[in-house]
């Protein structure tokens, strides 16, 4: 996006920046980033002064965040594709018996 309409840039100089939510991201520095907000923001914990286990339950929201999020889109998948309906209803044949 050009914040400058009049100015045209020079061919070959835009840069392509991607975006990623920190809480689903994949990269590394998303990662990275991830888990120290996980460590400050949800354990309240300053790295001078956390502990194996400050990190291990921040490394744990950090796998957190990225399970849920993808779980959240599988069965969103399923809903569309009315899976979950159709799964239910061969349960439902298979406990009859």
């Amino acid at each position: 996006m050009n914040l400058y309409p009049s100015k045209k840039p020079r061919e070959g100089t835009e840069r392509v920046v991607q975006v990623e939510d920190d809480r689903t991201g994949m990269s590394i520095e998303t990662l990275k980033r991830s888990f120290a907000d996980n460590l400050f923001y949800i354990q309240g914990k300053d790295p001078l002064f956390s502990t194996t286990y400050d990190y291990y339950m921040a490394l744990s929201y950090t796998v957190r965040d990225r399970l849920i999020h993808r779980w959240m889109k599988t069965v969103k998948t399923y809903l569309e594709q009315d899976v979950i309906s159709s799964s239910a209803n061969c349960l439902r044949y298979y406990a009859s018996l």
